[in-house]
């Protein structure tokens, strides 16, 4: 597992979602709450330069964390975690509840989401399944993706295409498929909703995400009773569309 790691104060971890990994979703997000906290940001595994024997699932993904936080010491910590990242977060605090100080949820929808929602999603961009909408075999995939996940719909030339595809989507197809394939088959966590329940925890939603829909968000936030705030003319990946903005407020709830 590769991970950054700088700064100085309390442990943040920042945990990205699918389509790239820990500088290409964080890279700004981590040079500024470095000045306040020790910030560690690993690559996922099967994204980035990370990657594992073990079963590609969130179990695993759970268990890499583990083993880092341990060896590097870290006993407490907050947590920011998006979309896929947020899956993992939430398991995260179901297991070590006692462990996280401050968490937020990005743009992830836990326990409570609709999977059926995801057939509607596909329809509406052209998907013929959630695992084609984010692994694909060419650079022609990316920009499809990226308008699925940004409200700007900005049109990227095909040089930086490629070479987006070559950076952050060409490696470990197979793997990420499988991951995406048993996360639709996670089961309920009525117990990860509890221990939600009694954390300090926000989330957070892009006004216009057209992958997890507003109302889901706003349904999750319910469920554990945790502060909801929208980010306003941003998509599923804020980072895209108003950096400024979901910097402002991830800094605020952590600071």
């Amino acid at each position: 597992m590769k991970y950054w790691k700088g700064g100085n104060g309390p442990v943040l971890l920042f945990l990205h979602g699918f389509g790239g990994d820990a500088l290409f979703t964080y890279q700004n997000e981590l040079a500024i709450l470095a000045k306040n906290h020790t910030v560690i940001a690993p690559d996922l595994l099967w994204f980035g330069e990370s990657h594992s024997s073990l079963p590609t699932n969130i179990e695993s993904q759970i268990s890499a964390i583990e083993r880092l936080l341990k060896e590097l010491n870290v006993d407490t910590f907050s947590l920011i975690g998006q979309s896929y990242g947020g899956f993992i977060a939430v398991l995260l605090a179901e297991k070590f509840p006692e462990k996280i100080d401050r968490l937020c949820i990005a743009n992830s929808p836990g326990p409570v989401y609709n999977k059926a929602l995801i057939d509607e999603v596909c329809e509406t961009h052209g998907f013929s399944s959630i695992q084609d909408a984010f692994v694909f075999d060419t650079y022609e995939g990316v920009q499809p993706l990226l308008d699925l996940a940004s409200y700007s719909n900005t049109k990227f030339p095909v040089w930086l295409l490629k070479l987006m595809y070559e950076t952050n989507f060409s490696s470990y197809k197979n793997e990420q498929r499988g991951l995406l394939s048993s996360l639709m088959a996670e089961p309920e966590r009525p117990e990860a909703i509890d221990a939600l329940k009694r954390m300090h925890v926000m989330v957070l939603w892009g006004e216009y995400d057209e992958l997890f829909y507003l109302s889901e968000g706003q349904r999750f936030a319910d469920a554990i009773n945790a502060k909801f705030v929208v980010i306003k003319d941003v998509g599923h990946a804020p980072q895209m569309d108003d950096r400024k903005a979901f910097t402002k407020v991830v800094k605020e709830f952590f600071n």
